[in-house]
């Protein structure tokens, strides 16, 4: 709750004595929305200090309809687009005893793309909704059941609203 007032405050990253070196992978092989590497790097650095998550690597990447249609179907046997898959790598909670990769978000910019003009609403703040969505289910949150996918839409709101609070989610 603590960590929720200070995002409030505006004064997280002053009062926060939380330090890591952490290694952001981003890799964008698609064309179909247009966004800046460093901001979504940004965001999330942003993430891993609100959410308190010390590893040393995460890698997303962005990809087409066509390539995460491939992996949906590959691993989940649906071949259906989607937006956002996940594969953890290292265990929560981190532990210093070599190098530590939380894991791989792959990203569909055309989902988000498809979905905010339905809805009217800002695609790379959509876009920013599928790196919290991943990045959460690298620390453990899940969706599967009715009450998980409550508690985990509860989280994603409250880290886009302090996103949003600390003028992250603006396209520049």
């Amino acid at each position: 709750m603590e960590r929720w007032r200070k995002c409030k405050s505006n004064q997280l990253t002053q009062n926060t004595q939380f330090f890591l070196v952490l290694q952001i992978k981003i890799l964008n092989s698609q064309k179909d929305l247009h966004f800046s590497k460093v901001k979504i790097k940004k965001v999330v650095f942003f993430l891993f200090e609100l959410l308190q998550i010390k590893t040393d690597e995460i890698s997303i990447q962005f990809v087409s309809e066509k390539r995460i249609s491939q992996l949906h179907a590959l691993f989940f046997q649906n071949p259906a687009p989607t937006d956002c898959i996940t594969f953890p790598i290292d265990s929560i909670p981190y532990k210093r005893n070599g190098y530590h990769l939380l894991g791989e978000i792959f990203i569909c910019p055309k989902m988000a793309k498809q979905y905010a003009k339905k809805y009217q609403i800002n695609p790379f703040e959509e876009l920013c909704r599928y790196v919290v969505h991943g990045i959460l289910h690298l620390i453990g949150f899940e969706d599967e059941k009715p009450d998980l996918r409550a508690q985990m839409k509860r989280k994603e709101n409250a880290c886009l609203k302090c996103l949003k609070q600390k003028g992250l989610l603006a396209l520049d």
